[in-house]
């Protein structure tokens, strides 16, 4: 059974390494880094990517959540320093306004919006795709 202490480093380097993935490092860099840096295996720096990788999938949604509630709290700060000579003209309300609409997106309190293209009669329009590819002998 690994030490206690190992468990606590081996969570600490996942979580290293789950902070490169979220910076968009590759796999090739990472794993050159991991190997330069805490002396293991090529094997071993892939175990700590692919244990990364699931740790990743949750962090890169609580990331954008977390980036969300920043970009709110900017808006909030950047209406309340609107100057108060601002507040009641048009140019005022109207800044308030796009900040409140900004904010509401942020929070998705808009619904979805679906487009759909339709033709004259109003039904869908069907499109086709379909790509022939043809290939010549280049020799």
């Amino acid at each position: 059974m690994p030490d206690k202490s190992d468990d606590i480093k081996k969570d600490q380097r996942v979580r290293i390494v789950v902070e490169w993935l979220l910076d968009d490092w590759s796999a090739k860099d990472i794993i050159a880094q991991v190997v330069s840096k805490w002396g293991v295996s090529d094997r071993q720096a892939k175990r700590y990517i692919a244990d990364a990788r699931k740790q990743y999938i949750t962090n890169k949604q609580e990331a954008i959540d977390i980036k969300r509630r920043q970009k709110v709290e900017q808006l909030k700060r950047d209406k309340r320093k609107i100057r108060q000579e601002y507040i009641g003209t048009p140019a005022g309300m109207k800044a308030l306004l796009e900040i409140d609409k900004e904010i509401n997106k942020l929070e998705a309190l808009y619904p979805a919006v679906k487009l759909e293209i339709s033709g004259k009669d109003g039904t869908p329009i069907q499109t086709e795709t379909t790509h022939k590819v043809v290939f010549e002998n280049y020799e």
